[in-house]
């Protein structure tokens, strides 16, 4: 059935990684590793040629040790693999690789081809390229210490293959992000391949926006703010899109590893560049690296919502008010007092599925969600836009339709102004998850403040 060509005694030593080669008649081969004193079986595909010959790396994922290394392979309709030879390997390197492990069960219909490589420390975007058969294909990222999670989607090219940069926006530390492609109106995502890795904090990172990198939507000179430890100061400048004209750089302290600065509009511009970088990066002349940067477009002024709004005459209600006054009290800072009531309302309100379900949620007012402390995608956002007009923003509540991975749906969240920009909010989305049918309750900031271009992906205003 199977023949090994590669080197190997019953007890091998290896810095990592243990290359593997031999025939089969079968084309369908696996090594399966385990880490004696661990006992989770891993699986890798080794490609084959249509002659039979076969090749591919067995990556240590689980670190140092002694492991169990078995060659396997299965005949075409077969579910189970024949264990034709079997040997053992110390793994000698004290680094966790970078590799995917992969769900062989799944089948062939998403498969991860880079990175793969020694060591699983990673710097704010784990850069990932493939195949799937499927045209979409999903990244669940997860903080596995503050179970933080966040999802994003890349389409593939007409030929099936795709590349995807993963943000690691979940925080620093242990990660796992878990690949799945789905079906065209299939009903669930197929998990296929994950990656466990450490996310390292960067020189620079920012805050305010919460999202690293995309677009900045401006109403007039707005705040920025990050964390930048051990520099001194923070270089920011504004430039135009090819970056040819610089029109302003400026320079911000940074004090307890933080720093803040305001952006002026260039006058004359409704799209320019941001950069920001460390103070000691090659900031003069052009073509500079900066450790962070976006595209700011500034966008008209907009009216105020009708006050015949039922949220809007709801916010001057004793309820409401006493509330936004309690959830903000000794909050001072206007972008931190968003976010206080969007957690608020996130961690405190539950989703309505039943009424999801039959079509008859009940009433999607402010008052009545505060009552029932229960509610669909409108109670959300009518809550959160009162408290938030309570606390005096300007706020809105959006109708459109969002894409959950599964279905389009009608669906309401809210744009809020504070500090010259304009800031999209889903509480709903943020408040937890459906879990075999039931609501479980799970604070997350994902989509508190996301990139204009994150949101595109999955929210569509007026349709």
């Amino acid at each position: 059935l199977l023949s090994i060509s590669t080197e190997a005694s019953w007890e091998n030593e290896a810095p990592g990684l243990f290359e593997l080669a031999g025939w089969a008649v079968y084309s369908d081969v696996v090594a399966i590793s385990c880490r004696e004193d661990l006992g989770e079986e891993r699986m890798t595909r080794l490609p084959s040629e249509p002659d039979g010959w076969f090749s591919g790396t067995v990556w240590f994922v689980d670190g140092p040790g002694r492991y169990s290394l078995s060659v396997a392979t299965r005949p075409p309709g077969k579910s189970s693999y024949i264990v034709v030879c079997s040997f053992c390997v110390r793994n000698v390197s004290c680094e966790i690789p970078l590799v995917p492990v992969e769900y062989v069960g799944y089948g062939y219909d998403l498969t991860i081809d880079f990175p793969r490589q020694e060591s699983n420390t990673v710097t704010d975007v784990l850069h990932v390229r493939g195949w799937s058969r499927y045209g979409r294909v999903r990244a669940t990222v997860q903080n596995l210490e503050t179970g933080e999670i966040r999802t994003y989607y890349a389409q593939t090219r007409p030929d099936g293959t795709f590349e995807f940069p993963v943000p690691l926006d979940v925080g620093y530390g242990p990660c796992e992000v878990i690949f799945a492609s789905r079906q065209i109106d299939a009903e669930t995502w197929q998990g296929a391949a994950a990656y466990r890795l450490i996310s390292e904090e960067p020189p620079l990172y920012m805050t305010q926006p919460a999202y690293q990198r995309g677009s900045i939507l401006a109403t007039g000179r707005f705040r920025v703010r990050g964390v930048a430890c051990g520099a001194e100061t923070v270089i920011l400048e504004t430039s135009s899109c090819d970056e040819d004209v610089v029109y302003r750089r400026q320079e911000a302290s940074v004090v307890d590893d933080r720093w803040e600065a305001w952006i002026d509009l260039p006058e004359g511009e409704d799209v320019f560049r941001l950069c920001v970088g460390r103070n000691g990066s090659q900031v003069c002349g052009t073509g500079w690296e900066a450790n962070r940067s976006y595209t700011v477009a500034t966008v008209a002024p907009r009216p105020d919502p009708a006050p015949t709004e039922p949220w809007m005459m709801q916010s001057l209600s004793i309820a409401i008010q006493e509330l936004a006054a309690s959830i903000v009290d000794g909050i001072h800072d206007p972008y931190e007092r968003v976010r206080a009531l969007h957690d608020w309302v996130a961690a405190n309100i539950d989703y309505d599925i039943e009424g999801a379900r039959s079509g008859r949620p009940g009433p999607g007012d402010a008052i009545t969600t505060l009552k029932r402390r229960q509610a669909v995608c409108l109670g959300y956002a009518n809550l959160l836009a009162a408290l938030l007009r309570a606390a005096g923003c300007r706020v809105w509540v959006v109708i459109g339709n969002a894409d959950n991975g599964i279905s389009v749906l009608r669906h309401a969240w809210n744009e809020v102004e504070v500090e010259g920009r304009i800031l999209s909010i889903d509480a709903t989305w943020d408040s937890g998850c459906m879990e075999k049918g039931v609501f479980v309750r799970r604070l997350s900031g994902a989509l508190f403040d996301p990139s204009p271009e994150l949101l595109a992906f999955s929210h569509f205003a007026g349709i």
